[in-house]
């Protein structure tokens, strides 16, 4: 197992108190909160935070943000981007003036904002931990530099308020894209250090002679479930490589704290947590390992999500849903 999971193995089961008193409480039967997902799961939330390094936000001025949001539109202009959107709004051109120069400034603090130069799907992803000083000016040039890259699809920048390892995320539709992307960014990025954290966020791999940068593969659109024992299945979901990894940890945790008291750590269910949630990552397609990679997950079946919803509670009392089809 790679010494990064093993860390946030023992960070999640070191806080498992914390993490499990904000799990989902109006799930009927034991061991599935993993079922709902992260915007409504505060526990998954929990997982991703430190997987992804989010800290308080910083303090900033309204004025701050509203020359956060003409630079951004400046930026736009100066890429010449197909389209500027915000992350989890409309991303279609039509909304992008509505929601760029009409946002709240408590809204662009810590929202993250895609440049997108091509249509396309992603297979692999560069984050980059770029500080709040210059942090727009570094992502341009970041940019900039990607931006003649066969494979490059898009970049996303956070607000200024935000505090975490990955205010920065460039996505390419193939691996040779990323290989080029990394050539062509690194002698910038060398030569100012000043401008980067030292961290990247948990899991991802660390890029040679670059602080601050990590690289991860795009994870399958899919929520996994344990339907029981070793037996899993999924219904269609989209989710981010920090998500995917945090909602798999989360359902280890759960299936390990289920009949187990939150007394002081002890090393016996410790290890047993480690041994589960090493299972299940392999299931989902992630090597212990290599926990950036992502493979085929190794599931019996899909089901409709909105199907997941309407039946959770559903599971007798060995842990076996017999009224549920599993789809081919």
């Amino acid at each position: 197992m790679h010494r990064d999971l093993e860390n946030t193995l023992d960070w999640v089961w070191s806080n498992r108190k914390t993490i499990m008193a904000k799990a989902p409480k109006n799930v009927p039967g034991a061991g599935q909160g993993h079922y709902i997902q992260r915007k409504q799961n505060k526990a998954v939330s929990e997982i991703y935070d430190y997987y992804a390094g989010i800290e308080t936000p910083m303090d900033v001025t309204d004025d701050e943000c509203e020359r956060f949001k003409t630079n951004l539109l400046k930026v736009k202009t100066i890429l010449n981007c197909r389209q500027l959107a915000v992350q989890g709004e409309d991303k279609t051109s039509d909304a992008e003036p509505y929601f760029i120069r009409t946002m709240l400034p408590r809204d662009v603090a810590t929202s993250f904002f895609h440049f997108r130069r091509q249509d396309g799907s992603n297979t692999h992803r560069l984050y980059a931990n770029i500080h709040k000083h210059g942090r727009l000016k570094t992502f341009l040039n970041l940019s900039h530099r990607l931006w003649n890259v066969n494979d490059f699809l898009c970049g996303k920048v956070a607000g200024p308020a935000a505090k975490r390892a990955d205010t920065a995320v460039f996505y390419f539709k193939s691996k040779a894209g990323l290989d080029n992307g990394v050539q062509a960014i690194t002698n910038y990025a060398r030569g100012i250090p000043e401008r980067f954290g030292q961290d990247r966020p948990k899991l991802t791999m660390p890029v040679p002679g670059l602080l601050g940068f990590g690289i991860g593969t795009q994870p399958p659109k899919i929520q996994i479930m344990r339907q029981a024992h070793n037996d899993f299945v999924a219904f269609g979901c989209s989710q981010s490589f920090g998500t995917y990894r945090a909602h798999v940890i989360f359902m280890a945790l759960e299936n390990s704290t289920i009949s187990m008291n939150y007394s002081p750590l002890q090393a016996a269910y410790c290890s047993a947590f480690k041994k589960r949630a090493k299972n299940y990552l392999t299931v989902a397609g992630i090597d212990p390992d290599h926990p950036w990679r992502q493979g085929a997950p190794r599931i019996s079946g899909t089901r409709d999500a909105s199907e997941v919803l309407r039946r959770i509670g559903t599971l007798n009392e060995n842990g076996v849903d017999t009224g549920w089809p599993i789809a081919a």
